[in-house]
């Protein structure tokens, strides 16, 4: 009787301190590595990739993507040492250098790498600057002169004029809409959208990733006039093809039906059929700029993730962490709020990622649960006695379950990635912090 006493004691008081914290501890992750003060800002902008060919995957880091300016803007490439993360090139951009090139800080994106032809680059989008490695160097190139603008080292036929940073109205114009492997093999293919004219019309484009990009496929149906950035990069554009799925969604001018165009692996052919349904129900989470795509319940099974709007206690908007799942037959998509625990003063969803960490072909949600207190005020918001904890949750066939959770963050704008950054065939959760750091934690 006294046992059974001290256990309702016990669960009573973990209730009460932290949902989450009664919870068994399932993985234990432990951070091997964390690098000095890199910036004096949150590191906003990363991605990685073995740009030596040499089998080791470096990690490339900027601190932009906030919309307002600062005094300087810098960019990394880090890479796994001798058990550590060391830098080995750093670009930095002061005031007086925005003008001639460094925009870049205001207007990216994403940093993405991409192999053809047996070259390997990484890009901003847009397209603001390269780097490659050429003669046992870093080689980084940017655009500085506005008149001479291309619209990507990558994409030969991607136009200026797709980014109105580079504005150069030219006719025709070809600009990429997305990334995919489609296909029984998992073959990369690339999205454009290509105009004819001025007249807002718009074609879309499937194109091979191989020397010259030759077109696979193209929809010139009069009744298929694609909507232009309806964000077909916002439903898994930050992925780059890491999925291997057969239908792209997208929306068209003058109706409000989502359209997709499938992929047939037995004719060898691509297919576009109008849908049952107007909206996923799903928005980008706060932070986040990309609705992921995933399988967490069942290889193969596409699902898309991100947020849903709702309020608070404290009448702000609450992020809240949503999945939509597309009928076979298009006909509808079945959504549904996640719950999960979390601690006191919550406030949302923040960054989000869909990855198989443990490596057993399902994949995980990684998130970042916002906690604080907010003051509200006609024209911004302040956040004060903020914790952010990195949760990773998973399919357990009846419900997502928490995991592995994270020590507090103290501030906003913690990001991270989940890579194999060292080389040894596991994951680890690379963490860039607000403080202007980054970590790297692996299972013990």
């Amino acid at each position: 009787m006294r046992t059974i006493f001290i256990h309702c004691v016990f669960l009573i008081g973990c209730f009460l301190v932290s949902v989450e914290n009664c919870a068994a501890e399932q993985w234990n992750f432990q951070k091997i590595s964390e690098t000095r003060k890199l910036t004096d800002r949150p590191l906003y902008i990363f991605t990685s990739g073995d740009l030596k060919k040499d089998g080791k995957k470096e990690l490339l880091v900027a601190d932009s993507g906030e919309w307002y300016a600062f005094d300087k803007y810098n960019f990394f490439i880090l890479e796994w040492v001798a058990g550590e993360l060391k830098e080995k090139f750093h670009k930095q951009w002061k005031e007086e250098d925005f003008d001639a090139g460094a925009e870049y800080a205001r207007g990216t994106y994403y940093i993405f790498f991409w192999d053809s032809g047996g070259k390997t680059i990484a890009e901003t989008f847009p397209a603001f600057f390269k780097v490659e490695w050429m003669d046992n160097n870093y080689h980084f190139v940017e655009q500085k002169d506005r008149r001479m603008r291309i619209g990507s080292w990558v994409f030969p036929w991607q136009s200026p004029s797709c980014e109105y940073y580079f504005a150069k109205d030219k006719w025709p114009e070809e600009c990429f809409y997305g990334i995919r492997k489609w296909g029984s093999k998992g073959e990369l293919k690339i999205l454009s959208l290509y105009s004819e004219e001025k007249n807002g019309r718009h074609i879309l484009r499937i194109r091979k990733n191989e020397p010259g990009f030759p077109i696979e496929f193209e929809d010139k149906s009069p009744e298929h006039n694609f909507i232009y950035r309806y964000n077909l990069g916002d439903i898994g554009f930050g992925r780059f093809g890491e999925k291997s799925h057969n239908q792209i969604l997208f929306k068209r001018f003058e109706d409000d039906y989502f359209y997709a165009v499938s992929y047939d692996i037995q004719s060898a052919k691509y297919n576009v059929l109008k849908t049952g349904f107007k909206e996923l129900g799903i928005i980008p989470a706060y932070g986040v700029k990309d609705i992921y795509i995933g399988s967490t319940r069942e290889r193969g099974k596409e699902e898309y993730w991100g947020g849903r709007k709702g309020e608070a206690l404290d009448g702000g908007t609450l992020y809240l962490l949503r999945r939509a799942e597309v009928k076979s037959d298009l006909s509808a998509v079945i959504g549904e709020d996640i719950t999960f625990p979390h601690h006191k003063m919550f406030i949302g969803v923040g960054y989000l990622d869909v990855q198989d960490v443990d490596g057993d072909g399902l994949d995980e949600l990684i998130l970042l649960e916002e906690t604080g207190k907010r003051h509200f005020s006609e024209e911004y918001v302040t956040y004060s006695q903020t914790l952010d904890y990195i949760k990773i949750l998973k399919w357990n066939g009846k419900k997502y379950e928490v995991m592995w959770e994270s020590p507090a963050y103290t501030k906003r704008g913690t990001r991270f990635l989940v890579e194999d950054l060292k080389g040894t065939g596991k994951k680890q959760l690379i963490v860039f912090t607000s403080e202007g750091t980054v970590q790297i934690w692996e299972p013990k």
